[in-house]
């Protein structure tokens, strides 16, 4: 995957302008920029190929930033502020990664499959995310996409899938998680639970407050005062 983009000028181009012609504002930092040894380099990018290549990437997957003068370089999209209304990015930040330096980085995870599980299909269970992403440590070009968590793995309601149980080369990816955290879980419908229901009142529980009533314990209130 890649991405073009331009320097920008700060004090020539406004950012609502930009937006306007179908760009969004960026910046580049990188592990130098955060010691103070680079600059951030302010960018713009085209609107429609940033969206089409963030929608593929995410926050964890390379991505190569090919830059005005020719250069070209690794990236990851590390930030991303959207509109609320229009849905839109209207900023990015992206982060130049070293590919010899090791980096931490959270990846997301998927489930799959939950849809055709007999148990989810008939109603008596629901597979419920219980770790949205997890950290990891190790070198750029090792980064995975996206953890999968196969629904199917799920014999019975209560079954947990932990970390330890992660399809990943632990040689080259170090999960930065317990072993024994849960990821997803096989869990009982809300329909299942067991409700707590009060007793439906018979007739003769039911007070029906007459004229006669309120004007007899409005007098009884005033004795007792």
């Amino acid at each position: 995957m890649e991405i073009s983009a331009k320097k920008r000028d700060l004090l020539r181009r406004k950012t609502k302008n930009l937006r306007k012609e179908g760009f969004i504002p960026a910046v580049l930092y990188s592990s130098d920029s955060s010691r103070g040894d680079k600059e951030i380099l302010n960018l713009t990018l085209k609107t429609d190929e940033f969206k089409r290549v963030y929608k593929d990437a995410g926050t964890s997957a390379l991505v190569k930033l090919s830059l005005d003068e020719g250069k070209k370089t690794n990236i990851l999209i590390s930030q991303v502020q959207i509109d609320p209304i229009t849905l839109t990015p209207i900023h990015a930040g992206l982060f130049e990664v070293d590919m010899k330096e090791q980096i931490e980085t959270e990846i997301p995870v998927k489930i799959i499959n939950d849809d055709v599980h007999d148990l989810v299909k008939n109603g008596e269970g629901i597979v419920i995310l219980l770790q949205s992403s997890i950290k990891v440590k190790c070198l750029p070009a090792d980064l995975p996409h996206e953890f999968i968590i196969d629904a199917l793995v799920f014999k019975a309601v209560g079954d947990i899938f932990k970390v330890e149980s992660l399809n990943v080369d632990r040689t080259k990816v170090e999960l930065l998680i317990d072993s024994e955290e849960g990821i997803a879980k096989l869990d009982f419908a809300l329909q299942q639970e067991q409700a707590v229901e009060e007793a439906p009142m018979s007739v003769d529980q039911i007070e029906v407050i007459t004229p006669e009533k309120k004007e007899k314990d409005e007098d009884e209130d005033k004795k007792g005062e």
